[in-house]
């Protein structure tokens, strides 16, 4: 049994207004499926991990061809000891996404505006 837990997902998902300043073809590496959440990781609850996050090729999405954009998932600690409810990242990265560095997408925007951090991705000091 998962303990739910409350998280703000309030400004997780936001649909990118105008062109996509992100270019490249998704490597799988599982990043977008993950965020951390007070120093536990959580994985969409669709991941099948293959490989060790991070690394190219190391997940599939269970429901890949049947994603919406905003639909309700499910998000569970690695260790199995949490849940939240969020939605469905399916345009990952938006504009104001940053992207770690195992993400295979490039930035073509405007360089002055790249975002540095974002829900999935927040570079250590």
């Amino acid at each position: 049994m998962y303990e739910t837990i409350a998280v703000d997902t309030a400004d997780i998902i936001e649909v990118a207004d105008g062109p996509m300043p992100w270019t490249g073809e998704c490597n799988r590496c599982a990043m977008c499926c993950t965020t951390t959440v007070a120093g536990k990781r959580f994985l969409c609850e669709h991941l099948l991990v293959l490989d060790a996050i991070g690394k190219p090729g190391a997940s599939e999405c269970a429901v890949h061809d049947k994603r919406t954009t905003r639909m309700p998932i499910r998000m569970r600690a690695e260790d199995g000891s949490r849940s939240f409810m969020a939605e469905c990242c399916m345009e990952y990265p938006r504009t104001k996404d940053a992207v770690p560095p195992e993400c295979s997408m490039v930035w073509i925007g405007d360089i002055e505006i790249k975002p540095a951090w974002s829900i999935h991705y927040r570079p250590t000091p």
